[in-house]
Formats: C-alpha cells, structure tokens, sequence
C-alpha cells in the first residue's frame, strides 16, 4: 500500500488512483490492527477485481503487486482466525470432557456415601419406630462428623491440586500429610465427644412426647448403635484422605467403584444382620452398625491398596509414611486457609443437626 502511495498517474478509462491509493491504505491500516470485517474483506475483493480489469499489468505493475499482496494477506488472516476458532473450539471441547469425566465420579461417590446411611434407615425401619429412630439421630450425629472430615481436607486440597499441576511432588506430600494429621485429629476429638457426650447428644432429640413410642428404648438402641459406629470414624476418614488425593490428580473413578462396592456390601450385610438370614444371627440395630463398620473397611481396603499397587501412576505415594514430618510454614499456610471451609461445612451439617432436634420437639415420629 505505500508503494501504491507513490504511484500518480491517473489509471486507464477514467479511474481514480489516489481515491482507490486512499481505500487501499485504509484497508492496510485495519489489517495491522487487526479489525478487518468480513465487509472490509469483500471490499479489498471488489478493488482487486476492478483494478485487474482496468489498469494495464504492463505500466502499473506495482499497483496490482501491491494490491495483490494486501488481497492475499487478508484472505490468509480470515483463514488462520477461522483455524484458530476452531482449534480453541476443539480445546474447550476437551475441557468439558475432562471435567465431566473427573466431576462424575465425584458426584456418584458423594452420593453413595450418604447412601450407607440411608439405607440403614430404610432397612431397619421394618424392626419399628424406635429403632428407626434411634438409628436416624445417630445418623444426624456422624453426618456432622462427615462434613467436618470434608472440610479439614477441602482446604489442603486446594494446594494439592497447585502442586500436581506444578509437578512439586514433595508439596503434594505434605498436603496428603497434614491431611493424615486434620483427619485423626477429627476422629480422636469426635471419638471422645461421642464417648463422654454421646447419651446427652441423643437425649437432646428425645423430649417430643408421643404415645405410641418408647424413648427409653430409643435411647438405649441409639446407645447401641452409636458404639458400633464409632469404629466407622477412621476407616471413613482414612478413605477421604486417600479419595481426595486421587482426585486432585485427576483419578476419580476408582474411589467410585469402592464406594458401589461398599453399598452393595452394606445392603448384603445389612440383610443378612438386621433380620438373621440364612443362619446369621439376628441383631437388628447392631447388625446394620456392623454392616456399616464392614462396607467402611471394604472401601478403606479397596481404595488404599489400589492406590498403593499402582504407585508408579500415583508416585506421590513412593516414601509417603518415610516421615509425617510437615515443614512450620507450609502447615499455618494450608490450616489458615482451610479453616474458613472446614467451619462453612462444620456449621452448615451442625444446623441441619439443630433443625432437626427443633423438629423432634413436636414428637419423635418426626424424626
């Protein structure tokens, strides 16, 4: 387009140079800065075309190179910007893909486990009100317990996800270990909340009046089931540590498939204990706490050692326990920044408990 600048002659039949010199340098400005419109690529079309028919090749060949070379350019930017839109089209497309493939997983393992609890309930609601109900307030009790064990290891995870993604395999250690260290200090103080206190927590849900229910009976079931469940604490949190990890590093099925073996070992169990089929004994609300206490260890069991057996995809476990060593900084960091989710989950699971001891004022069929 300079060059076409310094071109003076007046074209054959009547053409305008410096008119067409003037479109032709426009043009060349929005093609630098990038803000050519697919009318301002027609229009470079419709000078080209006019300009090859009117001017003689022969006395104005550096008009038609020049134009010829603003034609071409802009005929390759439209075809690189319509490569590029495709190539980010196709990326986003992988995006979606991966994440579906990663929150899937997720989303059926959160389900199922608060389907152990659920079909607990279910199934010991055919023995009768007070022992359903007594496994439901035990039920409420441990769900707080749960969300606590999400939230001490949400805040730690954010890191762990940072440090895969950097390829820092001694900070994604540190956060499996001060995962380790949130996690038993969950279960020794719930443990002992649930020792000491565990009478006077399921006593709170048991003022309601009712005729038709025994709430010295409730109580001692829920006695009974609860002391069974504490067992549940460390192979429950044990899972959480090893399934959070696994998927900070993008391997999200395989604590899927523990958590459907884990329920189909519950609902066997739990048939099987609850009601004494085929020669087991029959131990009603024990039986569905053993039958959770088993379908925990199974999932603990499946999800440790293959995580383990596969060390070499998931390196970070090489030399893991070689020390629980966390350095000073790295802890007050992730404890700092994880506090504010694991209280939002501990509160969050702790009104739901509220609510419903609200509820159980009214009688304990509500429950």
């Amino acid at each position: 387009a300079k060059r076409f600048l310094t071109v003076t002659a007046p074209g054959p039949r009547g053409l305008d140079s410096g008119k067409l010199a003037k479109s032709i340098w426009q043009t060349a400005q929005k093609f630098g800065e990038n803000r050519l419109s697919l009318e301002d690529i027609q229009d470079v079309r419709t000078m080209s075309d006019a300009l090859y028919q009117t001017l003689q090749v022969g006395e104005n060949t550096i008009i038609c190179g020049s134009l010829s070379r603003v034609r071409y350019s802009v005929l390759c930017r439209k075809q690189v910007k319509w490569r590029n839109r495709m190539r980010e089209q196709t990326k986003r497309t992988e995006i979606y893909k991966r994440a579906l493939f990663l929150a899937v997983p997720m989303m059926i393992q959160n389900g199922i486990t608060n389907m152990v609890g659920l079909v607990d309930n279910v199934m010991v609601g055919k023995l009768g009100t007070e022992s359903m109900t007594a496994v439901s307030i035990v039920g409420q009790l441990i769900f707080v317990f749960n969300l606590a064990i999400f939230g001490g290891i949400s805040g730690p995870g954010i890191y762990g996800a940072q440090y895969y993604g950097q390829r820092n395999e001694e900070g994604f250690r540190h956060t499996f270990r001060i995962k380790l260290w949130i996690c038993l200090a969950c279960v020794i103080i719930g443990t002992l909340i649930f020792m000491t206190s565990g009478e006077t927590l399921i006593s709170m849900y048991l003022h309601g009046e009712s005729a038709q229910m025994d709430a010295a009976l409730t109580m001692h079931l829920g006695k009974e089931y609860m002391t069974i469940m504490l067992f549940t604490l460390l192979p429950f949190s044990i899972t959480q540590v090893y399934a959070s990890s696994l998927r900070e590093t993008g391997y999200s099925v395989k604590p899927m498939i523990a958590g459907i073996l884990s329920v189909i070992v519950d609902i066997v169990f739990n048939y099987l204990l609850i009601f004494g089929k085929f020669g087991m004994p029959r131990l009603e609300v024990k039986g569905a706490a053993i039958a959770t206490l088993l379908a925990r260890i199974v999932e603990c069991v499946i999800v440790v050692a293959w995580a383990h057996y596969e060390r070499r995809t998931h390196s970070f476990l090489i030399g893991i326990y070689r020390t629980m060593r966390i350095p000073k900084e790295i802890s007050i960091l992730m404890i700092k920044k994880g506090l504010p989710i694991f209280f939002n989950e501990f509160l969050w699971a702790g009104g739901l408990a509220a609510l419903t001891q609200c509820y159980s004022t009214k009688g304990l069929e509500i429950i």
